[in-house]
């Protein structure tokens, strides 16, 4: 069991790793991911701009790449990198990690399809300094892909990731982004059965089950924090002071707009970013200063 605690007005049980323990958990996500309102702003959109840019993110690469999936997922958009990598004669090791074995073995399969080396690791993200270091062993540079998962983290991880990183490393990230004034109707894109659904599966490591909350995503500073309103309190909760009315938060997803995202970026590394035609995504390639 999983406790959550409080912070900031809120009970906490936002560690992302609490998302996708469990097979249960996996299939809510996929069962996510293939929702036209979810793909079409997050997952689609990363896509594309993959599609129209990844010549110029292949061409920084140096012959011997090592490509680090930080929660690889099913890995498919990664994989479409490392491939073209690979047909421009680049030699990329593949190292998807994943806390998940089941989704490891999905990013394996994808990437293997298309004759790719895979060198799984079934660990947290967290663990990534123990990753480099492995991988460094098959390949002259390292390229870390956190994608759009760099947002469920704290700003501050970005620091961590760019402490382990040497000259000639990359990180690559990717983000949805907002526009000021329209907070109110991004928070309203998380109204949806399979988001609760996906909330849930973290709430019944706390001990919750359906009908005991009620889903309440919100807008927090930067970050629409995925929440939900205690109905009933499990009595182990209750004896830490949890009461009805109480918020608890599941996961954070934050939603910068393309200045901020530029900015947070710029202060830590050397990045080149592209956005989509209509402003309301962006990825970015980054370099050590």
């Amino acid at each position: 069991m999983e406790t959550p605690i409080y912070k900031d007005g809120a009970w906490r049980l936002d560690d992302p790793k609490l998302s996708y323990l469990t097979d249960e958990q996996v299939n809510a996500y996929l069962g996510l991911e293939n929702t036209p309102s979810y793909s079409g702003a997050m997952h689609d959109a990363e896509r594309q701009l993959i599609e129209k840019h990844k010549i110029e993110i292949i061409g920084m690469w140096p012959e011997s790449i090592a490509l680090i999936d930080l929660g690889s997922g099913p890995a498919e958009k990664t994989v479409v990198k490392a491939a073209e990598g690979k047909r421009r004669g680049k030699r990329v090791a593949f190292h998807p990690v994943d806390v998940n074995k089941r989704m490891l073995e999905i990013a394996g399969a994808n990437a293997r399809r298309e004759g790719l080396e895979v060198f799984p690791h079934n660990c947290l993200i967290e663990d990534f300094e123990r990753v480099i270091g492995e991988a460094r062993k098959t390949a002259g540079a390292v390229y870390l892909n956190f994608g759009a998962t760099h947002t469920n983290f704290p700003v501050s991880f970005l620091d961590k990731l760019g402490s382990a990183m040497k000259k000639g490393d990359f990180l690559y990230v990717s983000t949805q982004l907002r526009k000021k004034g329209e907070e109110a109707a991004l928070v309203a894109t998380y109204s949806s059965p399979l988001l609760e659904d996906f909330a849930l599966g973290v709430l019944r490591h706390a001990g919750f089950e359906r009908g005991e909350v009620e889903w309440k995503p919100v807008f927090v500073k930067d970050t629409v924090e995925h929440s939900s309103i205690v109905k009933r309190v499990p009595p182990r909760l209750a004896a830490l002071g949890m009461k009805p009315g109480d918020r608890i938060v599941t996961h954070n997803s934050r939603k910068q707009t393309l200045g901020e995202f530029k900015e947070m970026l710029s202060q830590r590394f050397e990045p080149t970013v592209w956005t989509n035609g209509d402003g309301s995504f962006a990825i970015a390639v980054c370099r050590k200063k």
